[in-house]
């Protein structure tokens, strides 16, 4: 199972666009895909058709159990007419925004609860797409401890690209410290 984060702190720059045509574009290719939506706007989920769900990602992070995040994937609303593999998600809602605040209080392990969650997936799905929220804030932070590699999304304007350097100090550190993830 490979992990892809797709980040930047700015808003509007089309993560969660370039999340979504990531995840359509492997279930093209057959892969199986799961998108974790770990944005509290939650437009990925919405984007996939998903518009209430039981379990979201915000109770997976809250739980600090491995191989919690089983217990949220649901498949997308919707399936695509030309054989491709349907999309699963983990859904987001605006209650994340509360668990962020939440996770600080953990000193120990708040950087990593996302990639406790998702152990035990690796037989489940071949490509797991991470679509961020326009921050570097604990989840971002959680989504880059989980990630093998990184997409770093912006626009060619300088205030889209201004945040750019900040992320990549940000991956070589957390790379530096799991040795060499992500890229």
């Amino acid at each position: 199972m490979s992990v892809t984060a797709v980040v930047n702190q700015k808003g509007g720059v089309g993560k969660t666009t370039v999340a979504l045509g990531l995840a359509s574009a492997l279930g093209a290719a057959r892969r199986s895909v799961l998108v974790v939506d770990l944005d509290p706007q939650a437009n990925a989920t919405t984007g996939l058709g998903i518009f209430e769900a039981e379990r979201t990602i915000d109770t997976v992070l809250t739980e600090d159990r491995a191989g919690s995040a089983a217990d949220a994937v649901v498949p997308a609303g919707w399936a695509p007419d030309d054989g491709s593999v349907v999309p699963s998600v983990i859904p987001s809602s605006p209650a994340l925004a509360q668990v962020e605040h939440q996770l600080v209080s953990d000193v120990i392990g708040a950087q990593d609860r996302l990639a406790t969650a998702l152990e035990g997936l690796s037989g489940e799905f071949d490509e797991v797409i991470i679509d961020c929220p326009p921050s570097l804030g604990l989840l971002t932070v959680n989504a880059l401890f989980a990630a093998d590699r990184v997409v770093v999304v912006t626009e060619p304007a300088a205030w889209s690209s201004d945040g750019v350097a900040q992320i990549v100090r940000n991956v070589d550190r957390i790379a530096q410290r799991r040795g060499g993830r992500p890229e």
